[in-house]
């Protein structure tokens, strides 16, 4: 066959594997993209608010808790990710977190369904400026809604009791405010 018969069948050959010639067909990358309204729809405000603690707020004698900013009257909060990181003295002491919804007044108020949230494993600190060595972390999506006037509140929970030990947590709650 001459070289110039073989350039229109490999043309022909591309056009039978790709669809019909001339048709554009809706890209994967389209579909998933979504487009600038779905991200940001009118009626929610982003919300994204980040604390920590020592054991200077030691709640009982095993956690520590963050009350992140309290949702504002006639709204309602949308979690829609949460991070954390425990850290503590001693590597022997394992922690467990979760996030719910809670009153705004410095203690474990629980008054929605707790979320678990998966910590990595242990890790070590490396730092001398200060005496915790040991930590561990997650990040995750969760969808947790938290009423007016309520907090998302995130509690890490330590095997062993705190007092004695160094430990501290931190944490960031992001999500978006809509209309109540």
């Amino acid at each position: 066959m001459p070289k110039q018969a073989l350039i229109p069948a490999a043309i022909l050959t591309l056009f039978s594997l790709a669809g019909t010639p001339g048709i554009a067909a809706p890209s994967d990358t389209d579909a998933g993209t979504p487009s600038a309204k779905e991200i940001s729809p009118v009626g929610k405000v982003p919300y994204q608010n980040d604390s920590w603690t020592d054991t200077q707020f030691i709640q009982g004698d095993r956690s520590l808790v963050l009350e992140m900013q309290k949702v504002p009257p006639g709204s309602r909060l949308v979690v829609q990710q949460v991070s954390v990181v425990a850290e503590t003295d001693d590597s022997a002491i394992d922690v467990s977190c979760f996030v719910y919804a809670g009153t705004p007044d410095q203690r474990i108020t629980q008054v929605s369904p707790s979320h678990p949230l998966m910590l990595g494993a242990q890790s070590r600190i490396a730092s001398p400026a200060h005496t915790r060595i040991a930590a561990r972390a997650a990040s995750q999506p969760l969808t947790l809604y938290v009423e007016s006037g309520l907090v998302p509140e995130i509690n890490c929970r330590f095997s062993d009791p705190l007092q004695g030990h160094a430990a501290a947590i931190s944490g960031t709650v992001t999500g978006y405010l809509i209309a109540e």
